[in-house]
């Protein structure tokens, strides 16, 4: 039961003299490939094994961006983060970034008037995603609408409350 490594060799050959017994190999598929072994035994009847491994096909594809504000109009200089992958958004708001095809979520960091999710989902096998950001409370474009009240100490009449409703 004790674990004793071993690599392939430059011609893809792993050699390794063991006492004769039964051995149970466990295989590290290093990236790049796939096997549909990973594991299987040595045997003084079996004493060697032909493991066969496979060029892993990636795929990549160019993941879009759009990053707008709520007047349709595009954002610049918004950087955006897909899985390891970023970039910056152009004058029409695109970032385009290749990666391995899959699902992913995208990470903005946008200027301080607009508000930013933590991240944004591509629906499910989309290449494309358009995100619309809304300005800040307390922006030029979203003010915070400040009210003044007076109240006093007077006793109000019986039947007469005061009451104040604000909304915002």
């Amino acid at each position: 039961d004790q674990a004793t490594p071993f690599a392939t060799k430059a011609d893809g050959i792993a050699k390794i003299e063991l006492p004769t017994d039964t051995y149970k190999v466990t295989v590290i598929i290093p990236d790049g490939y796939t096997s549909e072994i990973t594991e299987f035994e040595l045997t003084k009847d079996k004493p060697n094994y032909t493991l066969k491994l496979k060029k892993k096909v990636i795929v990549m594809a160019d993941y879009t961006v759009t990053v707008k504000n709520v007047d349709d109009e595009p954002l610049a200089n918004v950087t955006v983060v897909i899985g390891s992958q970023f970039g910056t958004t152009d004058a029409n708001g695109k970032v385009v970034l290749k990666l391995e095809k899959g699902n992913y979520s995208a990470v903005l960091t946008a200027p301080e008037d607009y508000v930013v999710s933590d991240s944004y989902a591509f629906a499910e096998n989309a290449t494309e995603l358009t995100v619309v950001l809304e300005y800040a409370l307390g922006t030029e474009k979203n003010p915070i609408d400040i009210y003044e009240m007076e109240f006093t100490t007077d006793p109000i009449q019986a039947g007469k409350g005061l009451y104040y409703n604000l909304y915002r």
